[in-house]
């Protein structure tokens, strides 16, 4: 019995491993290359990945937020932000990330109760 729930428990083991070893390379990245933009007023670092990867893809850039309802029920909302692609693309990135940080603002202060962050979002 005990061999059995070894494998399973090992391989979720090393599916943490590797997870927190990927969520590591995500974190310098956006350290280095993320970029402040305005959110409740005062600048915030922010990850340009999303931004980037639409901007550079050509693919469409969504933010998304689950609500939380009565009765244990929750609801899915997304919303699609335009992408600019008039300039220079480093320029087209930091407006986008812009926007999506705008929108997550807008939804922070709509229900706060809904919210919360888990890290120093200021630096």
């Amino acid at each position: 019995m005990t061999s059995r729930l070894l494998l399973p428990a090992l391989a979720l083991l090393l599916s943490a491993q590797a997870a927190h070893a990927a969520s590591e390379n995500i974190y310098k990245y956006v350290d280095r290359n993320g970029v402040a933009v305005d959110y409740f007023g005062r600048p915030a670092p922010s990850t340009t990945f999303p931004a980037l990867l639409a901007r550079s893809l050509g693919v469409r850039l969504y933010a998304a937020r689950v609500v939380r309802m009565p009765g244990v029920r929750f609801r899915i909302e997304v919303v699609e932000l335009p992408i600019p692609r008039e300039g220079e693309r480093k320029a087209d990135v930091a407006a986008a990330t812009q926007m999506l940080q705008s929108q997550f603002e807008s939804w922070v202060r709509e229900n706060p109760s809904q919210w919360m962050w888990a890290h120093r979002r200021w630096g």
